[in-house]
């Protein structure tokens, strides 16, 4: 399942998320930060949007919790990030 499917289906559009990447011993591109918290992305309640004025966003502290939950499920209990072995 993708991110934007997972929100989508929960009311939320992903506005927008940073990715910083850096490289690793090998030389190999690694992502080196979180994706898809309330620190790294804009989330915006669905219900709410309308094209052409500013959009309502929700509040960063309320939404880490949320965030904490999607977090664990997505990342922790899909194959979208592969382990590296050390």
């Amino acid at each position: 399942m993708q991110a934007r499917q997972y929100a989508e289906e929960r009311g939320i559009i992903i506005a927008d998320t940073k990715f910083e990447f850096g490289l690793d011993e090998a030389g190999e591109i690694v992502l080196v930060d979180e994706v898809l918290t309330p620190d790294s992305s804009r989330f915006w309640p669905a219900d709410k949007y309308a094209v052409g004025r500013g959009q309502s966003s929700y509040d960063k502290v309320r939404f880490f919790f949320f965030f904490f939950f999607f977090f664990f499920f997505f990342f922790f209990s899909s194959s979208c990030l592969h382990h590296k072995p050390d």
